[in-house]
Formats: structure tokens, C-alpha cells, sequence
């Protein structure tokens, strides 16, 4: 796609992402920013599902942008709000300030700096996102939509967010003891899988939460979904099976099948909740799509 700086950026800034983090970032780039020649409106959310609401209902002149300032939270709510808005939506621009910044990782712009030394540029890409219909109603996902243990990791992890960015590990370490499965049914295009699941965790990007790719294969912009699932097996099973997704060896267990598809369901009798970008969302049956493009991405 062609290079074209915006005119302007409304920044959507959680004053509490990565324990603060987020409004040192704003301190560190909007300097920057500022110099270059961008017009920028900044608004701080005040609760959950408030950048959700601020980016839906923004009225923004021709040539602005919106950018996310915080985790995969934030940038969550933002997606939703841009896929909310009637007509033409404006380019999404990130800037990584929370705990957890999987888009960030993949674009290898982790650094504040560089992501916004990358906004002046102008570059684009298309962004896929995964259309996730579930009973809680419709959400839009940028990253991953994860059922059993993903969920409870993160179920988990919310209760412990006084340990900051390691809560993720201790949760983690804490589900992989327990060593829960449930029956399930996941339905795709060429298959129906059965049995007694670990866990269904889908990727549209490589990378998870601080930096985990459980999906390393995955695309942005490739138009599917990559759904890895794991079925039933021991504690020391799964043990091993997570210890090697540093190196991509968990692909290789006899636990995981990976499959590359538009579209998936995922049927389970006794439900279960969902973890749809890190953010816990009512659970199964849930069906979920690839939306090719949904949104142009500064890069």
C-alpha cells in the first residue's frame, strides 16, 4: 500500500495500561510527534468499554487517524469502535503501552519510538480480524479467541494482577497443574474434530500476550485463521508441550493439530468462557470468521 503521513491522530490512551506505562509513552513520543507536524487529540479512558465508545462515536475531519495507546486491551476496544463506526473507517495506529503488545511483536515495533517513527512514514497494511459471534453477542478479535485452558490462564490472571506482567506465567504454571479438559466439537470448513480438549486457540497474529507465539505461522493480512487445537493428555504432557512453544517445538506433539481456515465453531456442553484478545467474554457455542481487510493499519 502507498505511504501517505495522517494529518492528525486521536490518541485513545488507558492511563492505567502496563501499570503506567502507557503515559510515560505519551510523554516520550508526543514530542516527536508534535515536530513532525501532526495534530493530536488525546483522550484518556475512564473505564471498561469507554475506548469502545469514544472511537464509535468520534467525529473526525478527512485524513485523521485513531491510535491505541495501551495493551492488547485498548487496542482491542479501539478495533471495536473503528468496526462500529457507518461508512469508511479511519487508518488504526498503535502505540505499545500496556503489558501485553501482540500486535506490536509481530510488527516488530515493540519500542515506542520506532512504532511512532513508523506512523510518520506513512506505510499501510491490511489488517484481517476475526468475526466472533458468540452469546454474549459480536466482537471483533485482532490477536487470538482462545477456549479452555487460554481462557482460564487469563480467568486466572485477572485475579492476580497484582503481579504485574509475570501474573501470566504463575496463572499459567497454575492451569497446566491442574491439567483440566472438557469434551468438545470444533467444526471447520473440511473436518470435524471430537474429543476431550485442552484447549481451541486461534491466532491471527504470531504472537501472544508478552511475546508467546503459539501460532507462529500466523498472518495479519493472509485472509485465514490459524486454529491450533490440543487434546487430552498427561500433566507432563503438556508440561513438555508448552515448554517448547519458545521454539515452535510444540507444533510438533502428538497432542496439537493445526488447521488454516476462514472460519471455525466450537461446540461444548458445558460451556466454558472465552479469551478474546486477553479480555474474558461469554463462551460456547461461539463461531467465528476471518473479515480479509478489515482495517488499514499504520506501519
Amino acid at each position: 500500500m502507498g505511504r501517505d503521513v495522517p494529518a492528525g491522530l486521536l490518541v485513545v490512551m488507558n492511563p492505567h495500561g502496563g501499570g503506567g506505562r502507557a503515559v510515560r509513552v505519551l510523554a516520550d513520543v508526543e514530542p516527536v510527534l508534535r515536530r513532525a507536524g501532526l495534530e493530536l487529540e488525546v483522550v484518556e479512558t475512564r473505564a471498561p468499554g469507554h475506548a469502545r465508545e469514544l472511537v464509535r462515536d468520534a467525529e473526525l475531519a478527512e485524513g485523521r487517524a485513531v491510535c491505541a495507546l495501551g495493551g492488547d486491551g485498548t487496542v482491542h476496544e479501539v478495533v471495536n469502535g473503528l468496526m462500529d463506526r457507518e461508512g469508511e473507517r479511519p487508518d488504526l495506529a498503535v502505540l505499545p503501552g500496556g503489558s501485553g503488545n501482540a500486535l506490536m511483536h509481530d510488527l516488530a515495533a515493540t519500542d515506542a519510538r520506532e512504532a511512532a517513527r513508523r506512523i510518520l512514514q506513512g506505510r499501510r497494511r491490511p489488517l484481517d480480524l476475526v468475526r466472533l459471534s458468540h452469546p454474549g453477542g459480536v466482537l471483533h478479535a485482532f490477536n487470538i479467541v482462545g477456549w479452555g485452558l487460554v481462557a482460564d490462564v487469563g480467568r486466572r490472571a485477572e485475579r492476580l494482577r497484582r503481579l504485574g506482567p509475570g501474573r501470566y506465567t504463575v496463572a499459567s504454571v497454575l492451569e497446566l497443574l491442574r491439567g483440566a479438559a472438557r469434551p468438545a466439537r470444533i467444526r471447520l470448513p473440511d473436518a470435524t474434530l471430537s474429543g476431550r480438549f485442552h484447549l481451541v486457540f486461534v491466532g491471527n497474529t504470531r504472537h501472544t500476550g508478552t511475546g508467546m507465539r503459539l501460532t507462529p505461522d500466523a498472518r495479519i493480512d493472509d485472509g485465514l485463521l490459524d486454529v491450533l487445537v490440543v487434546r487430552e493428555g498427561s500433566r507432563l504432557a503438556l508440561a513438555r508441550l508448552f515448554a517448547g512453544i519458545g521454539s515452535a517445538r510444540h507444533l510438533s506433539s502428538p497432542l496439537v493439530a493445526v488447521r488454516r481456515v476462514p472460519w471455525f465453531r466450537i461446540e461444548a456442553e458445558d460451556g466454558g468462557p472465552l479469551n478474546v484478545d486477553g479480555e474474558l467474554a461469554a463462551g460456547v457455542p461461539c463461531e467465528a470468521e476471518v473479515v480479509p481487510s478489515a482495517l488499514t493499519l499504520l506501519v
